[in-house]
């Protein structure tokens, strides 16, 4: 139930339409050798708490063993235990009864599960009926759409946990000098002092496609509110697509395998679609996960290398695409897990293993810089129009944040970090392509994600949006995610 506010109730139908149907042909099948349904009923059902269990059980074994501990040892172990189990079942006199009693167990979890859900949704309901889904005040515009050749492709790539060069020199060792140097040469503008406006991705890129910050929704859903429904849906039914809707853009969304911004429905088109999160979580949780990998299919780490690939080749088509466009591309990279080496070559679970958090970083980084110049050479080369494009990162890595582990986890209470861990996870890269303008002029080190799209709409547009404040904030932890603390003073640049 963790995920609820991300997962869509219709990513769970067809995994519970398999079980299902898996489950009455079993049913049926295993009915008239065992002659007794209780008897089959039982055996099905230890064969699925095995089944989904084994995902569960794998990860704290290795931990208490070690990392020579493999698969096939676990499976063994689970084979005789379905297997005794199985033997025990047809043993058993009054099976019936043991199968009532698990009958009534997953019926009471079933409860729970659906009491819990119901609830989501209708406090989501409610929340989403007292919230106006208007664009706010500030961010709606009346300028009348201007003629279709006057108007750039407008591309919008945000790589995941992307340091800032400062970040990189002082924490990975990592000189990112010849990359922004690159960009330089390309006629982008590198706001060197940028920070985050939040340190969470949901927070940030609701921000930066509203125009504004989010500090309203303390008074809106109340300081202790734990409910995200809201700011999710502003990350689908955002102030800067309905602008450039109205101006005659078409939307395409290039999404990532996180499930907010793996798929907008608002958008007139989605590609290169990464394989839905739930599906593939549940699967890892299972026994064919091992037996995948070991067989070489719905291998995850190579599903996920092959889904950015194919990303990186979908955006490098999209100038091909008739008429004005708004892209928007949200990459994992360089945010872990790790299957990249430094020449795009795949990492097994083992090389990752090898090598420390920050290795295997700044390893992945340099493939990332390598994808995103090649990226921008083609959008460049291949677009009719000279296009604006914002390279521009949603939070920094999480490797410097020792004091939880070095993970930007939910165990993690962001009021304890320290000046430096604030400053290595808020400070990005932020960079801007706007053709026919004096960068200098509209531009300045330390924009922040919050007026990047005030200052395109109201320079290319004539909007008159204008600049917020520069500002910086965290919050207490994931279960109060709008006790809003400002921190501009603690991550800024001297």
């Amino acid at each position: 139930m963790h995920n609820i506010a991300i997962l869509p109730i219709s990513r769970i139908l067809l995994p519970s339409v398999v079980v299902v149907g898996f489950t009455a042909l079993a049913l049926l099948l295993l009915r008239r050798p065992l002659k007794d349904g209780g008897r089959a009923g039982f055996v099905v059902s230890i064969f699925w708490v095995l089944f989904f269990s084994y995902g569960h059980v794998y990860p704290p074994v290795v931990g208490w063993v070690g990392g020579g501990f493999r698969h096939r040892y676990l499976l063994l172990v689970w084979a005789l235990l379905f297997l005794g189990a199985t033997h025990v079942g047809l043993r058993i006199r009054d099976v019936g009864r043991w199968t009532r009693v698990l009958n009534a167990v997953a019926l009471a979890l079933m409860a729970i599960a659906l009491v819990r859900v119901g609830g989501y949704e209708l406090r989501a309901r409610r929340i989403q009926r007292s919230l106006s889904r208007e664009t706010p005040e500030h961010a709606r515009s009346h300028v009348a759409p201007q003629g279709r050749d006057d108007r750039p492709d407008i591309y919008y790539i945000v790589p995941d946990r992307y340091a800032s060069a400062s970040t990189l020199k002082e924490q990975f060792g990592v000189d990112n000098g010849p990359f922004l140097d690159a960009l330089a040469d390309r006629g982008f503008y590198v706001a060197d002092e940028s920070c985050a406006n939040y340190p969470k991705t949901f927070l940030s890129l609701a921000s930066s496609l509203n125009m504004r910050h989010l500090t309203y929704l303390a008074h809106e859903l109340g300081r202790e509110a734990s409910d995200q429904t809201h700011v999710y849906e502003m990350l689908q039914d955002h102030g800067v697509w309905r602008f450039l809707r109205a101006q005659g853009y078409s939307f395409v969304h290039v999404g990532s395998g996180w499930e907010p911004t793996r798929y907008n429905r608002y958008a007139d088109e989605n590609v290169a679609m990464y394989p839905a999160e739930f599906p593939m979580m549940l699967y890892r949780t299972t026994v064919l996960f091992p037996l995948g990998a070991r067989l070489g299919i719905f291998d995850p780490r190579e599903m996920r290398r092959r889904a950015i690939l194919r990303k990186f080749d979908a955006l490098a088509e999209i100038p091909e695409k008739e008429g004005p466009k708004f892209v928007f591309a949200h990459f994992l990279l360089p945010h872990d897990p790790y299957v990249f080496g430094p020449r795009g070559e795949i990492l097994t679970q083992q090389q990752v293993e090898a090598r420390t958090e920050m290795e295997n970083y700044a390893r992945q980084l340099t493939f990332t810089n390598q994808k995103l110049s090649w990226l921008i050479d083609q959008i460049l080369e291949e677009s009719e129009r000279p296009p604006i494009i914002i390279l521009q990162s949603d939070e920094g890595p999480c490797q410097s944040l020792e004091e939880f582990g070095g993970s930007c986890g939910d165990a993690i209470d962001w009021r304890q970090l320290s000046d430096g861990a604030l400053r290595a996870h808020m400070r990005i890269l932020n960079a801007y392509h706007l053709p026919g303008v004096d960068a200098d002029e509209i531009l300045y080190p330390s924009i922040t994600p919050v007026n990047t799209f005030r200052v395109i709409l109201d320079h290319y547009f004539g909007t008159d949006h204008g600049l917020v404040e520069d500002k910086s904030y965290i919050f207490e932890n994931p279960s109060r995610p709008y006790t809003f603390i400002e921190i501009t003073d603690r991550v800024q640049y001297d």
